[in-house]
């Protein structure tokens, strides 16, 4: 009886059903692991700190604006906030910007696709004090890039977001 065991013990097979279970469960696992590694990776200040210092560096060259700010991003629902918006005028007075928080959802499936969408965008407790002088801005610098006038005209047939919302705004 003993010796019947170890023989059949000897002769059992690979059962490539239960391998090919145990890998799916394992492809699966990691999959089911992304998601909290992203939001981990997401909240973590370092990241925030990288995302601040790109974007101003980014405003400051594309369109020659200093803003200060602090970033915040979530993983679900994937959204970028930018709080405590502040772009300096330049005539010395307050602010010619300043919010309280800019949120953008982004929608995930048009960047996937390689479009620009950048979803909803929320302002809240948003100040403007423009001062225009013969139909120019006088109190913030803002330097469009230059475009080459020989390159056709680009033609949006939809704006690159969804909705705006402007939450307790007040213009001067």
């Amino acid at each position: 009886m003993v010796r019947r065991r170890k023989t059949a013990m000897r002769r059992r097979k690979f059962d490539f059903g239960r391998a090919f279970a145990q890998l799916l469960c394992g492809i699966f696992a990691l999959i089911g692991c992304i998601p909290l590694a992203g939001g981990v990776i997401l909240r973590s200040d370092l990241l925030h700190k990288w995302a601040a210092s790109e974007t101003s560096r980014l405003l400051e060259k594309e369109l020659g604006v200093q803003a200060t700010f602090q970033a915040e991003m979530t993983l679900i629902p994937l959204r970028l906030a930018v709080n405590n918006l502040a772009i300096p005028s330049t005539d010395g007075g307050s602010p010619a910007l300043s919010t309280e928080r800019v949120s953008i959802a982004p929608r995930f499936f048009s960047l996937l696709a390689g479009q620009v969408d950048v979803g909803d965008i929320e302002l809240e407790n948003t100040k403007l004090r423009f001062v225009f002088t013969n139909g120019a801005l006088q109190n913030a610098a803002f330097e469009l890039p230059a475009r080459d006038p020989n390159s056709p005209s680009p033609e949006f047939s939809q704006a690159p977001f969804r909705s705006i919302a402007l939450t307790n705004l007040q213009l001067d």
